[in-house]
């Protein structure tokens, strides 16, 4: 397996990177070629990309190409913006299976379910590269039903990146370019292996909130108060106009035991707040920040795990939020991947990852995907400069905001159990240790508004103790 990228500006550019003389014999040798084509917002045109695909088709005929629009590019571990990134991957010994299937909104699981019957047969199945637009259809639904048929494949990929205006998303396999589809390529091959890790460094601060009104991907109230002015509240957000568009300060939940971001993309005119990702009303979510610390300290163990697996190619999809977090500093955590092995990828609106015997849509995370054919061979090196002791100087700037949100973390909790104490005294009697008439209102309220909504029957049992006035005295 080989990989190769590099930054697009011109069509005579690219028709130089493909026709060098190690292009075409890696191709010569090759088994199957994967191509992946991100584009930014100022490149985003199908006439653009369809003149990248010709070149391509001209110099390297047999190609699976596959793309989409894309928040920022990541070549050889550099990070850019308003680019077109163009990688080719040549497999040795593995097959590629592409797909595309149109998804409507209220048939995900339902494509999920045909795009794992497609794969089903395929011969040594590794994993599935997925592209999907996540702000136009439910791929959490499109998971789920590709996790019910194929519960042990490796499925990874990104959201085609969406401003929002006038621009839609798109996502694209050969010349079929599509804004309502999903675009998947299937990785086989008994030699081909596949290491998946995750690097999240999201924290909590802040109270913890019950969602309490939810439709779809649409936050309406938040501990029964409008959403939109929670974010005010906490976060200075006055308006539906204000930049909420994967804003820096995901919504964290516990999910299955596994801690999931959930970025707003934009306010409603009845004060909702609208998320790139599912959210079910009843979770608690909290405010989150990133932990640079955690980054860091995090990073050079990813760093070992992945030379002692001795990937030959790594793709990372990574959340466009991440580099609106670290704005300049982004590439601390794309760069020293390129020491493994050749990187590529796009920061997306949305990442794709099995985590235990689940597919999640992600936010806010960073997906880096290694590969190799074949037994591994020596490991890596990693270099030293990438460690964490040298690096944490340099983000000190960023750290003071870590550690400020990790002093305001702490007294939020202290807070918060003072509270708790105080509202257990309040909510029950002193003696018995029985909730009290308040708490039987509030709930006798609350198990009617049940009723009435699920059009559900209820019941209330009443009990008259003998001899109470024997417990009082004693």
């Amino acid at each position: 397996m080989q990989q190769i990228s590099a930054n697009i500006k011109s069509i005579e550019a690219l028709k130089e990177f493909l026709w060098r003389d190690t292009t075409q014999h890696a191709a010569l040798t090759a088994q199957s070629i994967l191509v992946q084509i991100f584009v930014g917002s100022s490149f985003n045109c199908q006439d653009w990309v369809k003149r990248l695909i010709e070149a391509t088709k001209t110099a390297l005929p047999n190609a699976v190409i596959v793309g989409s629009s894309s928040a920022g590019e990541i070549t050889q571990g550099r990070v850019s913006q308003e680019s077109t990134h163009f990688s080719i991957t040549f497999f040795q010994s593995s097959e590629l299976f592409p797909l595309v299937l149109e998804c409507l909104p209220g048939v995900e699981t339902e494509v999920g379910h045909r795009l794992a019957e497609s794969f089903k047969q395929v011969p040594h199945l590794q994993g599935i590269l997925l592209l999907a637009m996540p702000t136009r259809m439910n791929c959490a639904l499109i998971l789920n039903g590709i996790n019910e048929r194929l519960p042990n494949v490796q499925v990874f990929g990104g959201g085609a990146a969406d401003d929002l205006a006038d621009k839609l998303p798109l996502v694209f396999c050969d010349n079929q370019f599509c804004q309502q589809a999903i675009v998947a390529v299937a990785l086989a091959g008994p030699d081909l292996h596949i290491n998946i890790r995750k690097l999240f460094g999201w924290k909590a601060f802040g109270l913890r909130m019950l969602l309490t009104d939810v439709e779809n991907f649409t936050i309406h109230t938040i501990d029964g108060n409008n959403a939109l002015e929670v974010y005010g509240k906490y976060l200075g957000i006055e308006s539906k106009d204000d930049d909420l568009y994967l804003l820096e300060f995901p919504l964290l939940i516990n999910r299955h035991g596994t801690v999931l971001a959930r970025n707003p993309v934009c306010g409603g005119l009845d004060g909702s707040v609208s998320l790139i990702a599912d959210i079910y009303e009843g979770e608690v979510a909290r405010l989150g920040y990133l932990d640079i610390d955690g980054v860091l300290k995090k990073i050079p163990g990813l760093l070992k795990e992945l030379s002692t697996f001795a990937p030959e190619t790594i793709y990372i999809y990574s959340c466009v939020c991440r580099y609106y977090a670290l704005q300049q500093e982004v590439e601390f955590e794309t760069l020293p991947f390129q020491t493994v092995a050749p990187v590529s990828g796009f920061y997306t609106a949305g990442e794709f990852c099995r985590i235990g015997s689940r597919l999640h849509l992600l936010n806010s995370s960073q997906v880096i995907v290694a590969m190799r054919e074949g037994e591994a061979a020596a490991s890596a090196t990693v270099s030293p400069e990438y460690t964490f002791d040298m690096e944490h100087q340099r983000f000190r700037h960023l750290r003071i905001t870590s550690r400020l949100f990790h002093f305001i973390t702490t007294l939020t909790e202290e807070l918060e159990e003072a509270n708790h104490k105080l509202q257990f005294l309040a909510d029950r009697d002193s003696l018995t240790g029985t909730l009290n008439r308040r708490v039987m209102s509030v709930n006798l309220k609350t198990e009617i508004s049940r009723s009435k909504r699920y059009r559900r029957p209820m019941t209330i049992i009443l009990l008259d103790l003998d001899h109470f006035k024997l417990l009082n005295d004693t």
